[in-house]
């Protein structure tokens, strides 16, 4: 009995991916990736770090400027020109600043660790208020 070879007689096909299923799977892997991604308007204010002094330099912000220091124990004492306010009457305090046109540089925040953010925020607001140009939050590396 003699063998036959059958696989040379038959055609043999070329094998080429085509354009469009190429771009098929390019625009499944794009849904995807769009699907899997998160999207995240969050509101609030901006700030503006191009001129923020670096923690090699702290004291670069109060150089040659007019200081005003204000200490933050917390969220409910804000002891600054010699009185304690809570936020509500400091903001009160800003406004007298503003009406007397006392134009001031910079306000040094000198804040423990209990005072949160939103407390922060208030009183870097109230400060633009009173005519501050600039607010330093003090730090110490550990």
């Amino acid at each position: 009995m003699r063998i036959v070879d059958t696989s040379s007689k038959v055609r043999k096909e070329r094998i080429s991916i085509s354009s469009a299923a190429l771009a098929d799977g390019v625009l499944i892997v794009i849904i995807f990736m769009l699907l899997g991604s998160k999207f995240i308007l969050a509101t609030g204010h901006t700030i503006d770090l191009q001129d923020l002094p670096t923690s090699e330099s702290p004291d670069v912000a109060i150089a040659n400027s007019s200081v005003d220091v204000l200490n933050a124990k917390g969220n409910s004492m804000i002891i600054f020109d010699g009185a304690i306010f809570n936020p509500k009457s400091f903001a009160r305090k800003m406004a007298e600043k503003k009406s007397n046109n006392n134009s001031h540089d910079i306000l040094l925040i000198k804040a423990d660790k209990n005072v949160d953010t939103q407390t922060l925020l208030d009183i870097c607001t109230s400060a633009k208020k009173g005519g501050f140009k600039k607010v330093h939050i003090a730090t110490t590396k550990k």
